[in-house]
């Protein structure tokens, strides 16, 4: 009799076979039919996952967890393999992508990767987000220096804790078999517009919001008061996310507010006083690394100037600079309303999980839970979109609000019987997930485009011919050349960024009229480089950007 272990073992042999010889065989076929091998081999890959959750599933009920709860292990396995896969085909972080063609993601790696050749941070490379987001990609880099490869795996951690809390926190609601569920979520937030390519600040945060929103969800609904560790890590976790892109802090603002109002009510003062020295605490213990990095580097002005100041006083819309309380007050308001309408129209079916969750939220939750959760979300909207500036990925963080819908749908699962047929409700799950991932992510096209067709590669390969070559990514944000050239910048405006300050685009001008380095990429013809001559150019691969015309100019 074979053993259901075996059959686990099996399964994930099989796949990673599959996958490994059809890899293998693509490379050697061009074109569609390449293309098609690869996505059969996918295909037959997540089917032997399926049948490996299948028989997982017959596991769940063996463990020595009550009825209530799955075995730990068991989920943190469940949420390892349900992110790789669900990150494998809409991060273009992963191996079936050629390279992340998000210019900002660029910036990041191309950062993190040069503080490992002894760059320093704000002072040598002028980049405006947080400095552990830089530290994340440092460590990636350890992996690969050449491609988003390190990432990847990074970002696999990160969303099984991600999951892992989302499955707790709805614990708290509904049954255990909300579990298999949580594909369909993550497929459907990694799918979505406000995930990019993949590799966004807001990504990363979201595993460090979820933490303190089930703290926070967990306690009011029990009317329990926040532990010693809870309020240290609650810290810990407003300070990295600080210490990402603080825009986001609006969450911990927001998770705040209720617990003192609920302190006050039962004249618990004393709480208060302890629950900010913990806080505080957290925040100190998670500002260390920052504080040894800047005392090494001597770097606090350059990080205070570039981050903080250049953030708050410079980045915002001039709107919001308004000295008129009234027209503050105005601007803000119409920013929040806007860029929600645009988040939920380029994502309509975040928005209809959005709105089952409100709906669920609601309906069920008591008076408490109900402000708790208009007070996280409020704060959070404010401090993200209040300053005027509106990109889509901005909006990433809120997903982390939709995940009650899946209470409801749970629910009625139980209802209709369906979770007595165990094995077609998983499958079901699978193949609607599989779907989601497949066909939904805008930059789907680019799955399995060989490097030979990418830009950023065929560069590299001209720009290898000499040795120990400078560059400058002239005139826009990093388009990924750095990378794929293996080249760490010697300049410190390495590329241009979009916050205003003229002397980023008086340096790299001047860069190109000495002739400073030794290749020069652009997106524009450059009619003052009298000092280089253009020796290639090509259209990008980027969905949307097909239009866009790299030019690649060599020192005469």
């Amino acid at each position: 009799m074979i053993s259901k272990k075996s059959i686990n073992i099996f399964s994930i042999f099989i796949a990673i076979v599959f996958f490994v010889l059809a890899s293998m065989v693509s490379y050697l076929i061009d074109g569609k039919l390449g293309k098609l091998i690869n996505y059969g081999s996918l295909i037959l890959s997540y089917l032997f996952f399926i049948s490996f959750f299948l028989t997982l599933s017959m596991d769940f009920y063996t463990g020595k967890k009550s009825d209530d709860e799955f075995p730990k292990k068991t989920v943190i396995l469940f949420c390892i393999v349900v992110s790789a896969i669900v990150l494998l085909f809409c991060s273009e972080c992963s191996f079936i992508y050629p390279l992340n063609l998000w210019d900002d993601s660029n910036c990041f790696f191309t950062v993190g990767k040069s503080v490992l050749s002894g760059k320093v941070l704000y002072r040598d490379l002028f980049e405006q987000k947080g400095p552990y987001l830089y530290f994340f990609h440092t460590l990636a880099a350890l992996i690969s220096k050449d491609s988003f490869i390190g990432v990847y795996f990074i970002e696999i951690i990160l969303s099984s804790i991600l999951l892992f809390y989302i499955y707790k926190i709805l614990l708290l609601f509904t049954s255990k078999n909300v579990l298999f569920l949580l594909p369909i979520l993550l497929a459907l937030m990694y799918s979505s517009n406000n995930f990019q390519l993949g590799d966004s600040a807001e990504e990363f945060c979201l595993t460090f919001t979820i933490i303190p929103f089930y703290y926070s969800i967990k306690n009011i609904k029990q009317n329990l008061n926040f532990s010693v560790k809870e309020l240290i890590v609650t810290g810990i976790c407003a300070g990295i996310v600080f210490f990402i892109k603080f825009s986001m802090v609006g969450f911990f603002v927001g998770f705040a507010i209720m617990p003192v109002v609920i302190y006050i009510q039962k004249k618990q003062f004393k709480e208060i006083f302890y629950a900010i020295i913990y806080i505080l605490l957290g925040l100190v213990i998670s500002c260390i690394p920052l504080i040894i990095y800047c005392l090494i580097t001597h770097s606090f002005v350059d990080f205070f100037e570039v981050y903080i100041f250049n953030n708050i006083f410079v980045y915002s819309d001039e709107n919001v600079k308004q000295t008129n309380i009234l027209m503050k007050f105005i601007s803000l308001v119409y920013n929040c309303c806007e860029s929600l309408f645009n988040h939920f129209r380029n994502n309509f079916i975040i928005f209809v999980f959005a709105a089952l969750s409100v709906i669920y939220v609601f309906k069920s939750f008591n008076l408490q839970e109900k402000l708790n959760y208009f007070f996280l979300y409020l704060m959070t909207v404010l401090f993200i979109f209040g300053p005027g500036r509106n990109y889509r990925y901005y909006s990433l963080i809120l997903d982390i609000f939709i995940i009650f819908s899946l209470i409801p749908i749970n629910e009625w699962s139980q209802k209709k019987g369906l979770l007595s047929m165990k094995k077609v409700y998983c499958t079901l799950i699978g193949i609607i997930s599989l779907l989601v991932i497949i066909f939904i992510p805008f930059h789907k096209d680019v799955r399995f485009v060989k490097k030979d067709n990418v830009p950023q590669y065929k560069f590299a390969k001209e720009i290898a011919k000499l040795e120990n070559p400078s560059l400058l990514n002239y005139g826009s944000l990093d388009d990924g050349f750095y990378i794929t050239a293996n080249i760490v910048p010697q300049t410190k405006y390495f590329c241009l960024l979009n916050i205003p300050i003229q002397e980023m685009h008086d340096e790299q001008k001047r860069i190109v009229v000495d002739g400073e380095v030794d290749f020069v990429v652009s997106r524009q013809i450059l009619d003052f480089a009298d000092k280089y001559e253009l020796i290639m150019h090509e259209n990008s691969i980027r969905p949307t950007w097909e239009d866009t015309v790299f030019y690649l100019y060599k020192r005469k």
